[in-house]
């Protein structure tokens, strides 16, 4: 590359003097930067779009976003559970075996 060019010239126009320009490295390197833009614009995109359908839901219906709470019940009191005598007898029979006696 003559002296001249070197000052006008890229680092891809650089490393390819004297290279085959034509197997496909030389253009994917030219065209990174314009990939690359493409890439980080289309992803800010969708990520605004996605962020951006919360607020779009809470406006256009605000009924269906604004839904009430129920209100604390308290303490809740448990009722316990009385089993048949022959479910009892079975689940005894069960436990021993499982311990092993």
């Amino acid at each position: 590359m003559k002296t001249l060019n070197l000052l006008t010239a890229t680092l891809d126009d650089i490393v390819f003097d004297g290279r085959n320009q034509a197997y496909g490295a030389y253009l994917l390197r030219r065209l990174y930067n314009r990939h690359l833009a493409t890439a980080l614009a289309a992803t800010l995109a969708l990520c605004l779009v996605l962020l951006s359908i919360p607020i779009l839901v809470q406006r256009l219906s605000p009924a269906i976003a604004d839904v009430a709470l129920p209100a604390d019940p308290g303490i809740i009191k448990l009722e316990p559970i009385i089993l048949p005598p022959l479910i009892l007898s079975n689940l005894s029979q069960l436990l021993r075996r499982q311990r092993g006696q």
